[in-house]
């Protein structure tokens, strides 16, 4: 996921890993996806597999496959927590994702930023359900709205931010519609750990 960052170089990569709590905050705030639990998830930028590792720890063991451009994250793949029987791993290859063949109960990810786009519209025709981080301001651009006209997401809005920037991020949706809705939810950082509290996501409905 590319974040902005002002003032720093970016990374080349756009490979910016999402906070454990950021996926947990999501995974709580769509209790549907516990039915989807052990069904067959993907993770198409994958990275060093940050995504993979909380869905597990949530307590979410679904079949995975898991795609990323770098050759160097296999490695870091591989050591993931996940029975081998579970794990499939494609690296090295962008156009692996372009003509992915399978079919997934879930596409969960942090995309990089210049293929967000791609990654969208690529993901909804092979996933059931969709579930994106994404900048807030990522739906108020022209270029983009024929995107989000054809495909209106329900937006999670991220509190904390996850990233160490002045932009808002929220997590895309599509295939669990709430009436294409905006939603804020809190996610718990370390340092505000016991403090935590259930959410309903009905509740923080922003109108």
């Amino acid at each position: 996921m590319s974040n902005t960052n002002r003032g720093k170089a970016r990374n080349p990569e756009d490979f910016y890993p999402t906070p454990e709590w950021s996926t947990h905050s999501i995974l709580q705030a769509i209790p549907e996806l516990a039915f989807k639990a052990d069904g067959i998830w993907c993770e198409p930028a994958a990275g060093e597999g940050h995504i993979v590792r909380a869905v597990e720890s949530f307590g979410y063991h679904p079949t995975w496959h898991l795609l990323d451009i770098r050759p160097e994250c296999r490695k870091q793949l591989q050591k993931l927590d996940v029975d081998r029987d579970r794990l499939n791993i494609t690296v090295g290859e962008m156009f692996q994702f372009w003509a992915y063949p399978k079919h997934v109960d879930v596409l969960i990810t942090n995309p990089p930023f210049t293929y967000a786009e791609d990654f969208i519209r690529r993901s909804l025709q092979f996933a059931d359900i969709v579930i994106m981080l994404l900048r807030l301001n990522y739906i108020g651009t022209k270029e983009r709205a024929s995107l989000f006209g054809a495909y209106p997401p329900d937006m999670y809005i991220q509190y904390p931010r996850p990233f160490p920037d002045a932009t808002e991020y929220a997590w895309f949706t599509w295939g669990i519609s709430k009436g294409h809705q905006w939603f804020r939810i809190e996610g718990f950082p370390p340092e505000k750990r016991g403090k935590r509290k259930e959410q309903n996501p009905d509740q923080l409905l922003l109108i």
